[in-house]
């Protein structure tokens, strides 16, 4: 049998039942899909989170089918199964099909690769960022192939407006290519600069960006992943992320002596393994430092963790032999079907028994339905703005026609695009949790229309309603 053979089943399952499960299931989309999505909605690069290739991807996720929901989760769902595959590729250069086979599946049994997945983000669309970076620089150093070069600056510049944590596995790179001899002798070439004019031509969008979203980048770098719980906790978190990857090499490997299995050179072999080493621990320890410096949030390891299953097969190669494969291959057949499996009984069981719903139960098309209705009645205007925190209003803009743009705590740093004329020409709806006023809300004269909604989500008798308040903001009569 072909050593793909497996983990292109695997991808394939993968693929469909991250996709079907969620859409069957949630009647909202997660809660950074509506976020990145208002973002892509604006055709920014830059939020005032992060950069913005996750809701531009989105954006044309929506433009292409017309719908939130499914076609998010097929985008995601390939982001994984990208990923997946890009490590196999990168294994079977550097080790051949079986190895590369068993360091591809073993993803399979990290945390990353299954809850998370149904999420697109920017964690996720790192993911096979930083995996088609591994692979490139790997290839452009061993066949030093202009095409190698150039495609290796794209998806590096690229990376950057998936989530700027990727300058993590561009230092890696930078790193092995000074420390690695037959690395270091490719910089005498020609492409490898032309590759790095190339990446900071596309780099260089950042500067065209500093009005719509960059300032409030630059500020809110400094508190970005403040919920972190500091580099022990960041570390722990990633190790429990793949103890079911650890199980599956324990039993893989248990309680027999490995065939003969070929390996390398013992030069080549060396080689390989630095090149893991670094791309997986520099990433890993700048985890660590802004852990401590900032409070990095656990979920910043997702695209860190991608070379770990490939690592370990890399420093111990004759103990994957192909017994040990067999069994790594039907270990990630069983864990693709398990965790959505997992994933949705969660899912049906919350609905069931719960007081309060999961993001993802919310009652989406009834609330944006509900609270447009309202908006049309008092204003007969089209609703173009809706403001209040990324959730709420965002579910609320989600199937607005026009489409409408969020403005986020009323505070234009936050959303460039509404600006005070805007407001004043088109007013805007207001939208919280609750019967009580947040913050924002509170300057707006209590005199304008202003109600409290319910909104059933689930038929159980221990469920609370959704209540989602707001005020109506007109627009001023034109002179």
């Amino acid at each position: 049998m072909s050593a793909k053979r497996p983990v292109l089943l695997a991808l394939i399952l993968f693929v469909v039942l991250w996709t079907v499960i969620p859409s069957l299931l949630h009647t909202a989309p997660p809660l950074d899909v509506v976020e990145s999505g208002t973002w892509g909605r604006e055709g920014v690069l830059l939020s005032y989170k992060h950069p913005n290739l996750p809701g531009l991807l989105i954006e044309a996720a929506y433009l292409l089918t017309g719908q939130y929901g499914w076609p998010q989760y097929l985008l995601s769902a390939l982001a994984g199964a990208g990923t997946i595959w890009l490590v196999y590729l990168l294994g079977r250069s550097m080790l051949g099909p079986s190895h590369g086979t068993a360091g591809a599946l073993l993803l399979l049994g990290c945390y990353y690769f299954m809850w998370p997945i149904p999420e697109f983000n920017h964690n996720v669309a790192q993911q096979p960022v930083w995996a088609a970076m591994a692979l490139l620089l790997w290839l452009a150093v061993r066949d030093d192939r202009w095409w190698q070069w150039l495609l290796l600056a794209v998806i590096a510049g690229i990376g950057l407006y998936a989530k700027l944590s990727t300058l993590a596995v561009i230092g890696a790179g930078g790193i092995w290519l000074l420390a690695e001899p037959k690395a270091r002798s490719r910089l005498l070439g020609f492409w490898p600069w032309i590759a790095l004019l190339l990446f900071a031509v596309i780099a260089g969008g950042y500067a065209w960006q500093v009005e719509a979203g960059g300032r409030g980048l630059v500020r809110f770098i400094g508190q970005s992943g403040a919920d972190g719980g500091g580099p022990v906790s960041f570390l722990s978190a990633q190790l429990l992320d793949i103890l079911p990857l650890l199980i599956v090499v324990s039993l893989a490997v248990a309680r027999r002596q490995p065939r003969h299995t070929e390996t390398l050179e013992a030069a080549e072999l060396s080689r390989v393994r630095r090149y893991l080493a670094i791309m997986l621990a520099v990433p890993l320890l700048s985890g660590v430092v802004a852990a401590a410096l900032t409070g990095a949030q656990d979920m910043w390891g997702a695209p860190m963790l991608n070379l770990v299953g490939l690592t370990i097969v890399a420093f111990w190669p004759r103990r994957f032999d192909a017994i040990a494969v067999r069994r790594i291959a039907t270990a990630g057949l069983v864990l693709v079907l398990v965790a959505p499996t997992l994933f949705a009984i969660r899912h049906v069981v919350s609905y069931h028994t719960a007081a309060n719903p999961i993001r993802t139960q919310w009652p989406q098309q009834a609330i944006a339905a509900r609270l447009s209705e309202i908006w049309q009645e008092e204003t007969a205007a089209p609703l173009g703005i809706v403001g209040g925190n990324a959730w709420i209003a965002g579910l609320t803009s989600l199937n607005a026609s026009p489409r409408a743009s969020v403005f986020y705590r009323l505070d234009p740093h936050l959303s460039p695009w509404v600006t005070a004329e805007r407001v004043a020409s088109e007013g805007m709806l207001v939208v919280w949790q609750g019967q009580d006023w947040p913050d924002y809300a509170l300057p707006l004269s209590k005199e304008h229309v202003h109600g409290v909604e319910h909104f059933d989500w689930s038929t159980s008798s221990a469920a609370k309603p959704i209540e989602i308040g707001y005020v109506i903001v007109p627009p001023m009569p034109v002179r």
